[in-house]
């Protein structure tokens, strides 16, 4: 169509959707300002703000939410856009008046059925607060019926009759009443259940501690939770220690303070009237780089993800120096094509028995390796992301064993509506 018509502005809004679905977001800007200058619509700049928003360029996704708004005032998508911008600077007033506006009338979302054969009905379960598990990779619309469902805003007292229910509510120290209510809308459900909302809540920061209490090879850091005014006047630790926000993820408001001064400058940039305080574990190899690696729990079973290295202690695969050095990707390729001859047996034992006491479905785990080759956690939750593909030619032998655990989930809830692949 493109070919055809350059400016023919429904193939451009799609492109830009297929661009940003496969991970090319600047070429995805492109095509949908292409799309505006064919047509002010408010769903381009919806459109582009959830691309800024994926990168976490609050001020851009901002301006263009706006834009929508401008453009159609009560439009929901752009309200829940806000929402999210608004929970991220820590503005909850605003967060929550967006969310009122966004979602209070999109509750429940029914998605087409592209299949042949008679569908498998899912509910899918998250929360308008964010902190849902990325489903998209997993419910194949040619097997799956799914009938989303926002928690907070869902008035029935009784979910929809379905083959599964798919909680994707994953972030216990955000979604604590969402998952409360999750709980309460399955009690009348026979229906099969993928990560009961129970066993969720207590993957918090402080209960994800609790649950590893014990367990042989494994070191969990101390971690509470604590009012801010509390953490200022005595802190539970000596310097170093961590402070972060509850409820933010990917290194938003996430800090290691070293002294008093640092300690005070931290608080006062943190959003909320409680922080957790996080015992400081050394996570730094013999050549002085920090190693996060991470593995998925499938059904009970261990799937190796991702290794990243970096020369700073906050570690994150977008920001680490995998891309650059040839030598951290061939690590990470001994770790994922070999996981117990990388990190020893000692520390597959511990990953596995703390998978089993997660008692959930599909979940993941964060970790470091000391030199004595035990385990130190940094998180164990249900709120975790597996890529599905590479932009960079140079990262692509991790699509594989992406594959690996997007197939284990697809035959994981295959047989929880009772089928399997043929």
């Amino acid at each position: 169509m493109i070919e055809q018509d350059g400016a023919h502005f429904d193939a451009l809004v799609a492109l830009g959707n297929l661009l940003n679905r496969t991970g090319y977001r600047s070429a995805a800007r492109l095509s949908y300002m292409e799309a505006a200058k064919v047509r002010q619509s408010p769903i381009v700049y919806v459109n582009l703000g959830n691309t800024y928003l994926d990168t976490n360029d609050l001020e851009l996704a901002r301006k263009n939410f706006e834009r929508a708004l401008e453009l159609d005032p009560v439009q929901p998508e752009a309200h829940q856009g806000m929402s999210y911008v608004f929970a991220r600077t820590g503005d909850e007033e605003g967060a929550e008046r967006h969310r009122d506006a966004g979602f209070r009338e999109r509750a429940v979302t029914v998605f087409p059925y592209r299949g042949s054969t008679p569908p498998r009905r899912v509910v899918l379960l998250v929360s308008a607060l964010g902190g849902n598990v990325a489903t998209s990779d997993f419910l194949d619309d040619r097997i799956y019926a799914t009938t989303r469902i926002f928690v907070e805003y869902y008035a029935e007292a009784t979910l929809p009759e379905t083959d599964l229910i798919f909680n994707a509510i994953g972030d216990a120290d955000r979604c604590a009443r969402a998952l409360a209510r999750a709980s309460m809308l399955l009690a009348g459900s026979p229906a099969a259940v993928i990560n009961r909302p129970e066993r969720v809540m207590r993957t918090s920061r402080v209960g994800t501690g609790d649950i590893a209490r014990g367990i042989a090879n494994l070191i969990a850091p101390k971690t509470i939770l604590m009012k801010k005014a509390a953490l200022a006047a005595e802190p539970p630790f000596g310097f170093p220690f961590l402070v972060r926000a509850p409820g933010f993820h990917t290194g938003m408001y996430f800090t290691r303070v070293r002294n008093e001064r640092e300690l005070s400058a931290a608080l006062a940039e943190l959003p909320g009237t409680e922080v957790i305080a996080i015992e400081y574990l050394d996570t730094r190899s013999t050549d002085g780089k920090h190693r996060k690696y991470r593995a998925m729990v499938v059904a009970g079973e261990l799937y190796p993800l991702h290794l990243a290295i970096a020369s700073d202690w906050k570690v994150h695969y977008y920001t680490s120096e995998m891309a650059s050095d040839a030598d951290h990707r061939w690590e990470e390729q001994r770790f994922l094509s070999g996981k117990v001859a990388a990190i020893g047996a000692r520390a597959v034992r511990a990953l596995r028995e703390l998978g089993q006491r997660l008692e959930l479905d599909y979940a993941g785990i964060d970790f470091g390796v000391d030199r004595g080759g035990n385990v130190l956690l940094f998180e164990a939750n249900a709120n975790m992301i597996v890529p599905s593909r590479e932009t960079n030619p140079d990262l692509a032998y991790r699509v594989p064993y992406q594959q690996n655990v997007i197939a284990a989930v697809g035959e994981m809830l295959l047989r929880s509506t009772g089928s399997t692949r043929s």
